[in-house]
């Protein structure tokens, strides 16, 4: 699985399944702190959507027979989740888009009247699969001024509603959010369910989630040090809101087994001027990886 981007730079602010992804090594597995912030003027939006081209891949179906817990995975069917496309729409979901300051530059943080991020993200795991698949986080910031490496206050909480073990197994950079594993408790008859915080840093790669008592249980997330990010819903439309506008950025992409369409200009990095409080449409188009 090759690890993959979609970039188209602009000016914003305005009008498997279990395989682990290979990362390219470039700054991505070392932490980066920008030197200053980027220069901006207001706030923009920027939004979308992500269509499939080509054959429609198929889900494979998970069989489990023999396995301990085949019974209670099998409460309804139980498929990969690498692929989910609507049919009529060919729109994709799971994919994450997020914005991508200017080289040694970091974003500005949002004033509290334009937050957009949650303060809690919950992963649960009932039966057999995790919930939700793919997810962003917003743990931290780097304030260029006093140079250091700020908490947002965002809880990352993973919880098991099952009546059966699970393990979460987070892995990200070595360097950074190295292997972290946690066994989970069962949900217990009076119906409190077993919740374990994890403490995660912003990283420049995904990272994955899985379960060691079934393999196939699977979930990617990216940790950013900034709020601009989003995950396509089931009809692969996106929204960045309240993103610092007139700075010029790219606009980033990932899916864990699609390939995207690179056009010349996207190639080229054409700019697009924008200005604040206005909207940017940008579709994508996806393919599966080769």
């Amino acid at each position: 699985m090759r690890y993959l981007y979609l970039v188209l730079p602009i000016l914003l602010g305005c009008s498997r399944t279990a395989e682990r992804p290979n990362v390219v090594v470039e700054d991505y597995i070392r932490r980066v702190t920008p030197e200053k912030t980027v220069a901006f003027a207001g706030w923009g939006t920027i939004r979308g959507k992500v269509t499939f081209d080509g054959e429609i891949p198929e889900n494979r179906l998970l069989g489990m027979d023999g396995h301990v817990h085949a019974e209670h995975c099998h409460a309804g069917e139980l498929r990969e989740e690498t692929w989910k496309i609507d049919a009529r729409t060919r729109g994709v979901a799971n994919v994450i888009v997020w914005l991508h300051p200017p080289k040694t530059l970091g974003f500005p943080r949002q004033p509290p009247e334009r937050k957009t991020w949650k303060d809690t993200v919950v992963l649960d795991q009932p039966a057999c699969t995790f919930g939700p698949h793919v997810f962003v986080l917003y743990p931290e910031y780097y304030d260029a001024e006093s140079k250091e490496w700020n908490r947002t206050g965002q809880q990352f909480i993973a919880r098991n509603s099952s009546k059966i073990r699970h393990t979460v197994d987070i892995e990200g950079s070595n360097t950074i959010n190295p292997a972290n594993s946690i066994v989970m408790d069962i949900a217990r008859d009076d119906g409190k369910i077993p919740e374990k915080e994890f403490s995660i840093r912003a990283d420049r790669q995904e990272l994955s989630v899985r379960c060691r008592y079934h393999k196939w249980m699977t979930a990617y997330f990216r940790a950013f040090d900034h709020p601009y990010a989003a995950v396509t819903a089931a009809d692969g439309s996106f929204e960045i809101r309240n993103a610092p506008a007139g700075a010029e950025v790219e606009v980033r992409a990932w899916h864990e087994a699609g390939s995207f369409d690179r056009d010349k200009a996207r190639l080229d990095r054409f700019p697009t001027k924008l200005i604040a409080d206005g909207v940017v449409e940008q579709n994508f188009t996806l393919r599966k990886q080769n």
